[in-house]
């Protein structure tokens, strides 16, 4: 594998002074990668290269995709082969070809930014696609969910509902932006920790995971999904903690 990357770290001081402090700390990182060699038992199929995280001549964790053609007459997915054709089942695919590097999982670019502010003793760190399927003929022109089909039998005969899940049609930006951290703490006066034994007390306040903004258009937390199969997992946050620290003599 060959890597290239780096790292920025920044560190101010802005405001310096006796009634009030305040800090910056700014990381930014970037690490693009590709696999040069890779040893594997068997070759890689267009179906199975799907599912795949590591792949010769890719990125690592790169997200592979089928090229959407649409639905059909019927309101079942298509697309293209390594011909250009349409195909709704998976023994019309061939060749990897048939498939499309659509980017990778990991990201290229990672950040964070911290601020500190304290002022004496206070101190401060900042499903509804099923309603849209086809469901009569010319729906295709409309609409890229399949259509409902009851018999389960008939609907893998006739189709390969992979074709839609894994299509390059539903693939959306992770890009992000979240408030990771919001924490105040509070450490009492020595007067008063020497009147109850201790050398110091602090009391803590901390908020997490307060907000996203996400550059998807479906309100998706990307580190609340699956990005290879396009499932939805816990999502956590808000969260709050109180916490106190006692450092007795």
């Amino acid at each position: 594998m060959k890597n290239s990357d780096f790292e920025i770290s920044l560190n101010s001081h802005n405001i310096k002074g006796k009634g009030l402090n305040w800090r910056t700390d700014f990381t930014l990182t970037y690490n693009k990668n590709k696999i040069t060699e890779l040893y594997i038992n068997d070759g890689l199929s267009a179906n199975s290269i799907i599912t795949e995280n590591f792949v010769e001549g890719h990125a690592a964790q790169t997200l592979f995709a089928y090229r959407w053609a649409g639905l059909d007459e019927l309101g079942d997915p298509q697309v293209y082969n390594e011909r250009g054709e349409k195909v709704k089942l998976s023994k019309d695919i061939q060749d990897v070809k048939a498939v499309k590097d659509a980017g990778t999982m990991q990201p290229l670019w990672y950040g964070g930014l911290t601020n500190t502010f304290y002022s004496g003793r206070l101190t401060g760190n900042i499903h509804k696609d099923f309603d849209k399927r086809w469901r009569k003929e010319g729906d295709e022109k409309y609409t890229n969910v399949p259509s409902y089909v009851a018999n389960g039998k008939e609907s893998v005969v006739r189709r390969e509902m992979n074709f839609y899940n894994y299509a390059d049609v539903n693939i959306e930006s992770a890009s992000y932006v979240k408030l990771r951290d919001l924490s105040f703490s509070y450490a009492l006066p020595q007067r008063i920790c020497s009147k109850l034994a201790a050398d110091n007390i602090k009391v803590r306040f901390q908020m997490a995971n307060l907000f996203y903004i996400a550059a998807n258009k479906e309100g998706i937390d990307p580190e609340a999904f699956n990005l290879k199969y396009g499932r939805r997992t816990t999502t956590y946050g808000p969260s709050y903690s109180v916490g106190l620290t006692v450092n007795f003599k």
